[in-house]
């Protein structure tokens, strides 16, 4: 039974992933080309600047490239970080939102009456099967509504 769990579940990823070993394989192929071929640019970029500017100043060029790389590569990071947060703000506003409706006391006082009608038995499934439809029914706008930009 846990064979066939662990091949559904293997299953399920390669279909939701397209993950293969030719896949990681070639991936690892092409990484490695293109970490060789940055090598080789970087040398013969050396080498050139070198022979325009002198080896001291051509070593100096390619220093300010590669800084350069790294202030656009820090910059670029922290617009990300700073949006992330934006994001995680705004989504846990608008959760707290969504969940003072339960803490209305109108909300509370319609929750007493018909635990008081009904009975306390009956009503707590009844409230439990009313909150997972709520949840199921957010899940399923959430998945509709494509992610926005903020």
């Amino acid at each position: 039974m846990l064979k066939n769990l662990r091949n559904n579940t293997i299953l399920w990823l390669k279909a939701k992933t397209g993950l293969s070993v030719g896949f990681v394989i070639s991936l690892a192929v092409a990484g490695g080309a293109t970490v060789l071929a940055f090598v080789f640019l970087c040398v013969t970029g050396y080498v050139w600047l070198s022979i325009q500017l002198g080896p001291v100043f051509g070593g100096l060029a390619m220093a300010g490239v590669f800084l350069l790389i790294a202030v656009m590569g820090a910059t670029a990071s922290a617009l990300a970080r700073r949006q992330t947060r934006q994001r995680a703000i705004f989504e846990r506003a608008a959760r707290t939102q969504r969940t003072t409706a339960l803490i209305d006391p109108k909300v509370l006082s319609v929750a007493m009456q018909a635990g008081r009608a009904l009975g306390w038995q009956r009503l707590i499934p009844l409230a439990l099967l009313g909150f997972l439809a709520a949840q199921w029914v957010q899940e399923a706008r959430r998945r509709e509504v494509p992610d926005r930009v903020i």
